[in-house]
């Protein structure tokens, strides 16, 4: 299931998307109903715009970030933001030191690609044209390819600024430099003027200028700075409800216990008391087993009596032994 939407969402084009969503809804109608009720179309490639040059279709980034600042949570308002910046200043200057010491002309990220795409050249076959549109097919399937305006039919270059492997198929026919045609957005000299700016620093907070007014925090987070004193932390994120859950625990609301007998209860917070004086049913149960136990020793007096009236006739008992 999990592969079955990944396909959806890192679609190129419509016609694979199409082909995607009837899989899906062929392996379960029920899943299929759950994509069109979110519109995986805000989230399938198929439908973006190749403005961007930008692949990716997943919150990575949020999630690095709500982990970056998780420690400042906790913290008051302004050293919380003061925490945040710090640690953005720290990250910004870690990116800056990977692009100097990067030598190549573009990224680590677009010679990835690069080299992902020309282990599949082997399946391309290049069919040349004219105006610099050629064909290529690959596994049965014909893409045209437009090299002068960086176009291709599969539209992975479209959307990446990087060369596909049909687009690497013609590159490598006719001789050409593979780099000339990678988007200048993952030049190395671009990185470093991204991260080139930071956040500008600020004093401590010994250098304010003091306006003499006092500052009271709100009542509601007095509260609850006192009712989080000796509690566990809260979790990084509460997870939804279609997401797994880290640790799964057996749920108690269909066991019967209490003193009524009903699902969900236990003995030691159950309220409903029965009809016979209000004794629970632990206590019942107990009694009825000593009744039982009772009734079992009057039984095996009896039976002894009877064998001992046996033994000596009709006669009465004697209650000293007697002599011959």
């Amino acid at each position: 299931m999990k592969a079955l939407f990944w396909r959806v969402a890192e679609n190129f084009t419509l016609p694979e998307y199409n082909a995607n969503i009837e899989r899906v809804k062929n392996y379960d109608m029920r899943l299929y109903e759950a994509m069109m009720e979110k519109n995986p179309q805000n989230c399938s490639l198929a439908f973006f715009s190749p403005a961007s040059s930008y692949v990716d279709v997943h919150n990575n980034i949020s999630e690095s970030f709500n982990n970056a600042i998780y420690p400042a949570r906790y913290m008051p308002m302004v050293e919380m933001l003061e925490t945040i910046r710090r640690r953005t200043m720290v990250w910004i200057d870690q990116r800056m030191k990977e692009a100097l010491s990067h030598q190549g002309r573009f990224t680590v990220r677009a010679v990835e690609w690069i080299e992902e795409e020309q282990k599949k050249l082997k399946y391309c076959v290049m069919v040349p044209g004219a105006n610099s549109r050629d064909e290529v097919r690959e596994s049965g399937l014909s893409y045209s390819v437009n090299m002068r305006l960086r176009t291709c039919a599969c539209r992975r270059w479209d959307m990446s600024g990087i060369p596909c492997r049909h687009a690497l198929r013609i590159i490598a026919e006719r001789k050409l430099n593979q780099e000339d045609y990678i988007s200048h957005w993952y030049l190395n000299f671009r990185q470093q003027q991204i991260y080139s700016y930071s956040i500008n620093s600020v004093n401590g907070m010994l250098f304010w200028k003091k306006s003499g007014s006092k500052v009271l925090p709100p009542p509601s987070l007095v509260e609850e700075i006192e009712n989080r004193v000796g509690r566990k932390p809260k979790p990084k994120r509460k997870k939804a409800r279609h997401e797994s859950p880290s640790k799964k625990k057996a749920s108690r609301d269909k066991r019967v216990g209490g003193r009524c007998g009903e699902a969900g209860h236990n003995a030691t917070k159950c309220q409903n008391m029965v009809a016979d004086g209000g004794k629970n049913r632990r206590s019942n149960a107990r009694k009825k087993r000593q009744v039982e136990d009772g009734n079992e020793a009057t039984e095996t007096e009896q039976d002894g009596y009877e064998s001992m009236t046996l033994s000596f006739g009709d006669g009465p008992i004697p209650t000293q032994p007697t002599q011959e």
